[in-house]
């Protein structure tokens, strides 16, 4: 920070100019009342209504600005000035827009970026004659490769312990070094009315990651919240002989449960 104040008015049109570079296929709109609430005064009343912050998919911030009402022409400016920021940095067309309010700012975008209407042009032509997307036009670093196959719930006493046996008899066929089972764990915290933890209630959810026998990446989620104790599968299980890879936060409440 002390960096940053001593040379900023020299550095200044650098980090703009690196800002810009960001990419924003994607973008995420979310508009706070707080900040501007709470920061943005003069004589006790409020200058703006909102901050809009619209990031990309990896988070960054590629534009902030106050508006003084929700109406969608006061983005107007800001947004248009984003368009030929992404035209001037040979940056991709934006095809996608996150919004907590879609119904009301779905034309409004559509209007605002071209790109973003040939986007929903080319949806709403695979939805309405059927047709699925080819593998080549698939974006991989996009498209979600989970097999609902490779995930198991479990819920009661019986079939956990079932689970639990045949996972034990898996894991011991393999040799000793890819007999390892990741494992987290969920529960419930309650929070006071500021949002500080107050309470921690019992283990909720186990969730165990293996490889199955064809070196597949397995998970079981097992559902615990509604049982009073571990099922003794499960028990015995996690305190045998089993190598395991665990985040250490999860004990205290296990042994709670047990």
């Amino acid at each position: 920070m002390h960096i940053y104040k001593t040379f900023h008015s020299t550095i200044k049109d650098f980090l703009n100019t690196e800002v810009k570079k960001r990419g924003a296929k994607f973008i995420s709109v979310n508009a706070s009342y707080k900040e501007p609430k709470h920061l943005c005064q003069y004589h006790g009343q409020n200058l703006f209504k909102g901050l809009i912050t619209i990031t990309n998919k990896i988070g960054e911030i590629r534009m902030q600005f106050h508006v003084v009402t929700d109406d969608h022409e006061h983005f107007w400016p800001s947004l248009l000035a984003f368009l030929n920021t992404l035209k001037a940095y040979g940056r991709h067309d934006l095809e996608l827009v996150f919004t907590d309010n879609v119904h009301a700012d779905r034309h409004f975008y559509l209007d605002t970026f071209p790109s973003l209407l040939e986007a929903q042009g080319r949806l709403d032509i695979k939805v309405t004659d059927g047709t699925m997307p080819n593998e080549n036009d698939i974006n991989k670093e996009n498209t979600c490769t989970v097999d609902d196959t490779q995930i198991r719930v479990l819920s009661s006493k019986g079939a956990i312990n079932e689970f639990i046996t045949a996972l034990e008899e898996n894991i011991q066929g393999k040799p000793p070094e890819d007999q390892v089972i990741r494992l987290d764990a969920e529960w419930n915290v309650l929070t006071a009315s500021h949002g500080m933890g107050m309470q921690t209630g019992k283990l909720a959810l186990l969730i165990l990651a293996y490889k199955d026998s064809d070196r597949r990446h397995m998970a079981a989620l097992l559902r615990l919240h509604k049982l009073s104790s571990l099922p003794d599968r499960l028990l015995c299980f996690l305190v045998g002989g089993t190598k395991f890879s665990w985040e250490p936060c999860w004990w205290g409440n296990l042994k709670t449960r047990a």
